[in-house]
């Protein structure tokens, strides 16, 4: 069964004690969830252990890292592994976010990398792509999309099933790093929002990607 998933990403904002307190007021007011809907949460590597303890035994919640290196182990300072993530109660990891592209200097190589491993050591992938405001303006939305997943899924051989790895678009404008909360809208509007549109562009070029790797997986 294919779930609808509400990811909160809580960014380098919270303490640990802050985290706690909000992941147990989350529980409380959302309670019971249709068997089709999941609640992720991505909170600073501080505060994991802290959250993990307040969504234990909370079936419709789950808990997830908002990085990770493609490495078992290693010298790699400031980094954090999945193996580090599954021990913290992670069951996701978060790939290609907006910031960790064009603030922290992710590119696509990296972000495959990350994409591939993640899964092979058992964590599902949230797997954000967006294009800026500069390229969308430019009429190269689609190419920058289109870029992003062929890119950072080129290290991925098998096919991708549904509950291990779903697609983020994110259109970045007005200096501010705007997600897609909810679907496109009914009605007229839905053709006119350039954000809505590249919504609806993303998750095609996602379909169209994992046609092809079908295909692929049933040639003789």
């Amino acid at each position: 069964m294919n779930k609808k998933l509400m990811a909160a990403n809580w960014k380098m904002y919270k303490t640990r004690e802050d985290a706690a307190k909000t992941a147990k007021g989350m529980v409380h007011s959302i309670g019971m969830l249709p068997e089709n809907r999941e609640v992720l949460i991505f909170p600073p590597f501080t505060s994991l252990s802290s959250v993990h303890s307040s969504l234990v035994g909370k079936r419709f919640f789950s808990l997830g890292g908002q990085n990770f290196y493609p490495e078992k182990e290693g010298a790699f300072t400031g980094e954090i592994s999945p193996l580090m993530l599954l021990e913290c109660g992670c069951t996701y990891g978060l790939v290609g976010h907006s910031e960790r592209r064009h603030v922290l200097g992710e590119n696509d190589e990296l972000i495959s990398r990350k994409v591939s491993f993640g899964l092979e050591q058992g964590l599902k992938i949230v797997f954000c792509i967006g294009e800026t405001l500069d390229e969308r303006k430019a009429g190269l939305l689609e190419e920058v999309l289109a870029r992003q997943i062929e890119q950072g899924l080129a290290q991925v051989e098998r096919e991708l099933e549904p509950e291990r790895a779903g697609l983020g678009h994110r259109h970045r404008g007005g200096g501010r790093d705007r997600r897609h909360r909810r679907g496109p809208r009914p009605g007229p509007r839905t053709a006119r929002s350039p954000l809505y549109s590249g919504r609806i562009r993303a998750h095609s070029l996602w379909r169209k990607r994992q046609a092809r790797q079908q295909r692929r997986n049933h040639l003789p």
